[in-house]
């Protein structure tokens, strides 16, 4: 897998074409049965971070690999927001510019994001909006999803509190101190 740069925090992962417990990335189910989830409100529930969404067919070839600038409360990237590592932008391009924490795709079959119905019945909800080839593949037809993650990096350092930063102050005394140390051991020698 490219690491486009590093630093990415899973938040969902999917085992083997198995569905997740949840499609919540703030539920922290900690568990690895079907899936595994893990609290990620620090980092994309109020402020910006970039979001990765990775689908991958049952023999482990991606099928999608891209990331987008937003957060949990919004909604996922639009079409030229996306910046793609693998796979083809069009098999998500259904799901561009809506509130993805509510699994919109969910909302019209009741499981979770990437999955059976789910998947295969996006091209019959395509609107005149978004590109009508949305998963549909070369061949015609779909490929099932055997694995899918969402993963989130920080955009933005997080500040650091004001009493963790040494004032200069406290490198003078602190110089002070040796050398009056030093002083203290050549009275000693002498």
């Amino acid at each position: 897998m490219d690491t486009a740069g590093g630093g990415w925090t899973q938040g969902l992962l999917s085992l083997n074409g198995d569905k997740s417990i949840t499609t919540d990335m703030v539920s922290n189910t900690g568990s690895i049965t079907g899936g595994h989830t893990r609290d990620l409100s620090h980092l994309a529930i109020a402020q910006n971070a970039e979001i990765r969404h990775t689908l991958k067919d049952n023999d482990g070839s991606i099928l999608f690999d891209g990331f987008y600038s937003g957060n949990y409360h919004g909604t996922m990237g639009l079409y030229n927001d996306w910046t793609m590592i693998g796979g083809d932008i069009n098999l998500l391009s259904y799901h561009f510019g809506r509130d993805w924490s509510s699994n919109y795709c969910s909302n019209y079959y009741g499981q979770p994001w990437y999955y059976g119905t789910c998947w295969t019945g996006i091209p019959t909800q395509i609107s005149s909006g978004y590109p009508t080839d949305a998963p549909v593949l070369a061949d015609g037809g779909y490929r099932a999803i055997g694995s899918w993650s969402i993963m989130v990096r920080e955009e933005n350092t997080p500040s650091v509190p004001p009493y963790v930063v040494p004032e200069p102050s406290i490198f003078a005394l602190m110089g002070l101190g040796l050398f009056g140390l030093g002083l203290s051991r050549r009275k000693i020698k002498k």
